[in-house]
């Protein structure tokens, strides 16, 4: 190998270091900006769901925060994600990338897992009334239509507040006021409607809740807001009811019933649904069945 020969290896082989040498810098030079970016990220994730905490909490009463409806939040996205719901809270969640609403979510110690799907009010339904035909059997079918009556409380009743809604005090109330003395004439119909749904299951409580003469009118025949209230309170409390919700407990679900404001009916629809993901045994485990199978069954059973 002659002299010139040996220069040109010597060269090839420098030049060859010197360009690992670069890629191996500009590398590390790459780590160090990803690392930096991606703790500005992290900051500004942990900024913007602190700023979300803070903008819905409430220093004069500590329960009017609407952060209380927070796991209503996680429902609102369920639900729908670009429904125009009336709640700043519910549309500016949905607004915030997922980053954020996690980091929301954890700073607020709440762990609500729902399978992602365009058709996850349709699987509530499903199981809702899977529920209700084996607590209460022969009993009266309010959710027909992939439960259009519940639907519109959202649609067609969403902004408005929660009607108060009274009925003729039932044979549990009035045991329960003889106790302190107190003879009622007439009691909230939603206590009424869980008198019902609890204790007499036996005796088609749904189809005469449906006939029940309220201040507001008869659910079946007079105003719709009426026949949406009780079915969102008939879609909340049913699940609470089963065995698997008996010895449920778990605080990482929120505390939407200390809520001190004034509740809307697209709340009562949330809350709801809440109830069904909540308490419906293996309803994730159902729905993330369907969702591979890509098909449901029974939505209009």
């Amino acid at each position: 190998m002659t002299v010139s020969e040996i220069i040109q290896v010597v060269c090839a082989i420098a030049s060859l270091i010197v360009a690992f040498l670069f890629f191996i810098a500009e590398k590390r030079q790459n780590n160090r900006i990803e690392k930096r970016d991606d703790l500005h990220y992290k900051q500004d994730v942990e900024a913007q769901a602190r700023a979300f905490v803070l903008k819905y909490s409430c220093a004069q009463n500590e329960y009017q925060g609407d952060i209380y409806l927070l796991p209503l939040c996680v429902m609102a996205k369920a639900y729908k994600p670009l429904y125009p719901y009336s709640r700043l809270i519910y549309q500016e969640f949905n607004r915030m990338s997922t980053d954020v609403q996690e980091q929301i979510l954890r700073l607020e110690k709440i762990n609500i897992n729902v399978p992602s799907s365009d058709n996850f009010y349709d699987f509530a339904i499903v199981k809702l009334k899977e529920i209700i035909r084996s607590m209460y059997p022969n009993d009266k079918d309010i959710f027909y239509e992939n439960g259009k009556y519940l639907e519109r409380a959202l649609i067609n009743h969403g902004n408005k507040n929660v009607p108060d809604i009274f009925c003729e005090s039932d044979a549990y109330n009035n045991k329960a006021s003889a106790v302190i003395g107190q003879k009622p004439y007439n009691m909230s119909f939603r206590s009424h409607i869980t008198n019902l749904l609890a204790y007499e299951k036996d005796k088609c409580p749904i189809k005469r809740l449906c006939s029940t003469e309220t201040n507001l009118g008869k659910p079946d025949l007079d105003d719709e807001i009426i026949m949406s209230y009780l079915c969102c309170i008939i879609a909340e409390y049913v699940p609470t009811y089963t065995e698997s919700a008996v010895n449920y407990y778990d605080k990482s679900d929120g505390n939407v019933d200390d809520y001190c404001g004034n509740l809307r009916m697209e709340d009562l629809f949330l809350k709801a649904l809440l109830s069904i993901a909540m308490y419906c045994d293996n309803f994730n485990e159902y729905a993330t069945g369907m969702i591979s199978n890509r098909r449901i069954i029974g939505v209009d059973e």
